[in-house]
């Protein structure tokens, strides 16, 4: 019942990953699964051509902060959002984010930042390394 999020890395969207993101993409419906911005895509990195044919066919891309797992991360969280517009019963509020998670399409609003490009790499430097410990 969750609403899964496919999210944008280096490597996941490019050369034969890419294919397989393409052919998800192509294979789903608007509302069945979410396309993530992320930190991680550096600011002056243009919007992938695939976020952008998701985005056309009417797929909602979302940002998120998307911390790896490794300390540290944490001051990440947060830094860069959907700006979400909905229905929201406080007293039921699962089921409501999840109506309005299903319901948008195409590129929502976006605050907040992503990181520049030497920020990126040494975040994800620090992931290979705690990784290997």
């Amino acid at each position: 019942g969750g609403v899964p999020v496919l999210c944008w890395a280096p490597g996941k969207w490019f050369l034969e990953r890419g294919k397989i993101v393409r052919g998800l993409i192509e294979a789903s419906e608007p509302g069945r699964i979410l396309i993530g911005d992320t930190t991680l895509r550096p600011t002056l990195w243009p919007e992938p051509c695939l976020m952008r044919f998701a985005a056309e066919k009417g797929f909602a891309v979302i940002a998120g902060s998307d911390p790896l797992p490794f300390a540290g991360e944490e001051k990440y969280m947060g830094t860069f959002v959907s700006i979400l517009e909905g229905e929201f019963d406080l007293t039921r509020p699962v089921p409501s984010i999840h109506a309005v998670l299903k319901s948008l399409r195409g590129n929502v609003a976006r605050a907040g930042k992503r990181n520049g490009f030497f920020e990126m790499l040494r975040r994800l430097k620090a992931n290979g390394a705690s990784k290997a410990r």
